[in-house]
């Protein structure tokens, strides 16, 4: 397997942590396949499953969670589990090439800052890598969205990436940019 320039095996989550998602669990446990799952809520296909699995999901359907309460046995307190995993994938999600996040110069996007610290990865691989949902970032990404979402701010301090301080003057730089280039 080839390695992408600054990001290697090192960098991946223990394959035994995905069974600490209470989800995945509940799911292993009954036997059934992630396609399965997404037959029964009606999902034309398993990606919100695997979204799922993966932790990248901020607030989990209320469907799904009836679905895998009822069903599949969701053990209570299943929240706590869900929020723990994902601060574990966070912290083992890729550091920045260079070990320190910087900022480029000139006016700032959030795009551009990803693309700056992590130029090897795609869009779609840092969403798996601090668990957030595509969306978030392809909102935040193409323009639609104007202010860092909560959940990206969230990843990137439990990731250790930045500090609580870091992140709120990053969010505003990025906020400031997006004023200075409409005007």
């Amino acid at each position: 397997m080839e390695e992408e320039k600054g990001i290697g095996w090192q960098n991946e989550p223990d394959p035994t942590m995905r069974h600490l998602n209470p989800f995945t669990a509940a799911r292993n446990n009954s036997g059934r396949r992630q396609a399965d799952i997404a037959r029964a809520l009606g999902l034309e296909n398993a990606t919100d499953i695997i979204r799922l699995e993966q932790a990248i999901f901020d607030r989990v359907p209320s469907k799904v969670i009836s679905y895998y309460e009822r069903e599949l046995g969701l053990p209570r307190g299943w929240q706590a589990g869900y929020r723990t995993f994902q601060k574990m994938l966070r912290r083992a999600a890729p550091r920045p090439i260079d070990g320190v996040w910087q900022m480029p110069r000139g006016e700032v996007t959030f795009r551009r800052w990803r693309l700056h610290n992590w130029p090897t990865m795609s869009s779609m691989g840092w969403c798996k890598a601090f668990c957030i949902h595509p969306a978030a970032l392809y909102a935040l990404e193409k323009g639609e969205q104007h202010r860092i979402p909560a959940q990206v701010l969230d990843a990137l301090i439990e990731a250790h990436v930045m500090s609580n301080e870091q992140a709120q003057s990053f969010a505003q730089r990025i906020q400031q940019s997006h004023v200075n280039t409409k005007k």
